[in-house]
């Protein structure tokens, strides 16, 4: 998936929702004109009013990003780096996330497997997906701890809650600790050793802003990171997207 295309499902799927409001408020007026306008159902009017207001913004808003993006597909000179990423979660769904790269290709793919193939003691579990559909990775969340399961290594890494303080909450993988500092707009990993990443938003290139939405958040990792280390990263910014809905 290129981000195009990523704006032209949301189109799409915005359009069908305007379509399918605009059909029972025309239903409904007509029941309301056979009836006689009651009051108390005129609220339910303006209730599916509203909706469909909002649905026509979040259209154009679509619309207006993948023409955008069809222009500069055809023009593109933007260089990409493998370290930077745009961190993308769908409208109305925490549960999947997107990593895009400047470029506008969606490299990687975070999504949470369906309940019905989680054990009980497990709260959620979600798969870290290439851009070619290959599966690299299982991240498993438990009440106090999560583990990474990455497929390429063929190690499972379990990240123990160890402690929090204000701005700071730290895990720890075999006696090594690793460290996520939230501030208002940023959000970064470390291990005892070096930063591992930075998540900012707000401060997104303005070349960048052309293709993307300038509240995008912006990842950047380090230049040195392991292969581990990557997913280890990944699962904590993970845990801060479910922990507080909006990084």
């Amino acid at each position: 998936m290129n981000i195009k295309e990523y704006y032209s499902f949301f189109k799409k799927a915005y359009f069908n929702q305007i379509m399918i409001i605009s059909i029972f408020i025309t239903l409904y007026l007509m029941i309301l004109f056979y009836m006689g306008i009651v009051r108390d159902l005129i609220f339910l009017l303006y209730f599916l009013c509203i909706i469909l207001f909002y649905s026509l913004l979040k259209y154009h808003y679509y619309l207006f990003r993948e023409a955008k993006a069809s222009i500069i597909e055809k023009n593109s000179k933007i260089i990409h780096s493998n370290k930077q990423f745009l961190w993308m979660v769908p409208p109305e769904d925490s549960l999947t996330m997107k990593m895009f790269k400047s470029n506008g290709i969606c490299e990687w793919e975070i999504a949470e497997e369906k309940k019905e193939n989680l054990v009980k003691t497990m709260k959620k579990r979600f798969i870290v997906k290439k851009r070619d559909g290959c599966k690299l990775a299982y991240i498993s969340y438990y009440r106090n701890h999560f583990v990474i399961e990455i497929i390429p290594y063929d190690k499972n890494i379990q990240l123990m809650y160890k402690s929090k303080t204000k701005h700071e909450e730290i895990f720890e993988v075999n006696m090594q600790e690793y460290t996520i500092m939230k501030q208002s707009s940023c959000i970064k990993v470390r291990n005892k050793y070096k930063l591992l990443s930075k998540m900012e938003i707000g401060m997104m290139p303005i070349s960048l802003q052309k293709r993307f939405s300038a509240n995008t958040p912006v990842i950047e990792f380090n230049e040195n990171i392991q292969g581990i280390d990557f997913f280890i990263v990944i699962g904590l910014l993970v845990y801060c997207q479910q922990k507080y809905k909006q990084i």
